[in-house]
């Protein structure tokens, strides 16, 4: 039995779907999955690290500039602060480093609350002068998407630990949230189910760490069978 779901069809939260059959379903024993479409539209800032904090040479009162929550990569980040002509990002691509380009009359806190020092690949710190950070930039805070299924049967081990999960999708990132990214499995392993009747399923997506994800609205589809 081929499933369609489509969380904007069903008008239900996208990452928490639950499908009610008309009818009970009986003698199924595995489920699999053969594509999921979605977006990467959960954000890497929030309002828990959306400030800049700076300060200008001779100046004793900081200013700040806050970001609009959203997901950002090191050019769209640039483009949000841009007003700020005098500190700059730019990705160094072959390292995956970040450089801040910093006129030398103002200085950047980054020990200040709520900053994002740590996605850019830079350490908790003031920073005066214009230098490649110390670390590679991670803006990407999913690296998978876990897709879980209620009727899975968890008492089937993988790896000495109990599973409740169909697929697990290595994050294709995009430039854009906006940009739908598919997850084909044509050849899928059926994953066994509970043995009992079938009157609804529901399906959720965590990121690798076992956190819900907020896709912010944008709709997800699974294709699935059951055999």
């Amino acid at each position: 039995m081929k499933l369609y779901i489509n969380s904007e069809h069903l008008n239900q939260p996208t990452n928490d779907i639950t499908v009610h059959f008309h009818e009970t379903l009986i003698g199924y024993k595995h489920i699999r999955l053969f594509e999921c479409k979605l977006y990467n539209s959960w954000y890497n800032i929030t309002k828990e690290n959306n400030i800049l904090t700076f300060t200008m040479t001779g100046k004793k009162e900081p200013s700040i500039k806050v970001i609009e929550p959203g997901n950002y990569n090191v050019e769209t980040l640039s483009q949000a602060i841009g007003r700020i002509k005098f500190i700059n990002f730019k990705r160094m691509h072959a390292t995956g480093k970040t450089l801040l380009i910093l006129d030398e009359k103002y200085k950047v806190d980054f020990t200040s609350p709520k900053n994002y020092a740590k996605m850019l690949g830079f350490e908790e710190k003031v920073y005066e002068k214009t230098q490649i950070s110390q670390n590679r930039a991670n803006f990407l805070p999913v690296s998978e998407y876990v897709v879980h299924c209620d009727i899975i049967d968890t008492q089937d081990y993988i790896n000495g630990k109990r599973c409740d999960y169909l697929q697990i999708l290595t994050l294709q990132d995009t430039n854009e949230i906006c940009e739908q990214v598919t997850y084909s499995y044509p050849n899928s392993i059926p994953v066994p189910i509970k043995h009992i009747p079938l009157n609804s399923i529901k399906i959720w997506i965590t990121d690798q760490n076992g956190n819900n994800i907020d896709f912010h609205g944008y709709p997800i589809t699974y294709q699935l069978e059951l055999l």
